[in-house]
């Protein structure tokens, strides 16, 4: 902890011009107003990814993804409370002849006043908020789309996130799985001024393969992780320094799967975000016993994801990572984002890093209002 606290202290003092940065490029958004009454939008989502993981040691693989995705969709608003909205998702990795994914969308959603449903495909992936140990970064990616059912409450000073989703059903013969997976993220902000928020946070996602009625010979196994930490928000305007963020979390693993091992874990996860004029800063120290998360990011988990090693468990995981970001406004409703991000694996003594460039340009046309 020693080691810890004099690496804060030297970062705040060296990087005053840099700041928070956040997903919110990422996010998946359904906007609805009362001013959309019975409007008829076609909406274009185009999203372009490149990022490249240096990465050799033991337990996670290096690995590129390269590519695109385009999300056409037309909106209608029947009544000032209510969206409908229809279209095809596809996604292309460069290299491969034909696309990578195609798949329908669909979505209903209802809003009042500060609560939402939403029923069909969700607003989902890294939009959930969720810390990267619980959610993988690059689910938003490889895995964007999520289907079900979802509950949220976003108030100034109460945030919640309530959701299902259905990753693979099965039917009567199967021979695969169910798998479910269904979370929570909420927070509520106990001092709330201009300069100043003190929010706790709970988080966790349940993670269920199974089922009663296929014939598959695969384990039952249902997998818990949990999370819950403190945050503080700094804010200093305008300036070339815009605010400072530091948050830290307890996290927990479990499973009632009796093959894993380990069956529960713990972490500690603390990180300090710096957001200023020019460059976004976070850094982030992770320190774990057995811990596992089954859609969580690869390097903070003990079991290998390294296909040579399948077997290997490393107990105790120590991680400093240091992200530098820098977002880029190129158009009107063009955005880009550069990240180069290092890390350091103190018990295997090894320095890697990744980085990636990401594109997003939503289109919004309003075709018509229908009677």
């Amino acid at each position: 902890m020693k080691r810890l606290f004099l690496f804060y202290l030297l970062l705040f003092y060296a990087f005053t011009a840099f700041s928070q940065s956040d997903n919110s490029l990422f996010y998946e958004s359904k906007p609805l107003d009362s001013t959309y009454y019975k409007e008829l939008h076609l909406k274009i989502d185009a999203f372009g990814y490149f990022k490249n993981n240096e990465y050799f040691g033991p337990i996670e693989s290096g690995y590129t993804l390269f590519g695109y995705q385009f999300l056409p969709k037309v909106t209608y608003y029947p009544s000032p409370n209510l969206l409908i909205e229809g279209g095809l998702f596809l996604q292309k990795e460069f290299g491969e002849d034909d696309f990578t994914k195609i798949r329908p969308i669909f979505s209903l959603k209802y809003k009042k006043k500060y609560f939402s449903m939403i029923f069909g495909n969700l607003e989902g992936g890294l939009g959930h908020k969720l810390l990267e140990p619980v959610y993988d970064f690059e689910r938003g990616i490889q895995n964007r789309l999520e289907s079900g059912l979802q509950f949220k409450y976003d108030h100034p000073r109460w945030y919640m996130d309530l959701w299902v989703d259905w990753r693979n059903s099965i039917f009567k013969g199967s021979t695969e799985q169910e798998e479910i997976s269904s979370g929570l993220y909420t927070s509520y902000s106990l001092v709330h001024t201009d300069k100043f928020q003190f929010r706790p946070v709970l988080q966790g996602n349940f993670y269920h393969k199974g089922g009663q009625v296929n014939q598959s010979s695969a384990e039952v196994a249902t997998v818990m992780n949990f999370a819950a930490g403190l945050r503080f928000n700094f804010s200093f305007g305008e300036g070339i320094v815009k605010s400072l963020q530091l948050d830290g979390y307890l996290l927990s693993y479990s499973t009632d799967s009796e093959s894993a091992d380990p069956s529960e874990g713990e972490a500690l996860y603390t990180n300090a975000y710096l957001k200023g004029k020019w460059l976004d800063v976070m850094v982030s120290y992770w320190s774990s016993e057995n811990y596992l998360s089954p859609i969580g990011g690869g390097l903070y988990t003990s079991n290998s994801k390294v296909p040579e090693t399948p077997q290997l468990i490393q107990p105790n995981r120590e991680l400093l990572f240091v992200r530098l970001f820098k977002p880029f406004k190129l158009g009107q409703d063009l955005k880009a984002e550069v990240r180069f991000e290092p890390y350091y694996d103190f018990n295997n003594e090894l320095f890697e890093y990744s980085f990636g460039f990401y594109l997003r340009m939503p289109l919004d046309f309003t075709l018509g209002k229908l009677k």
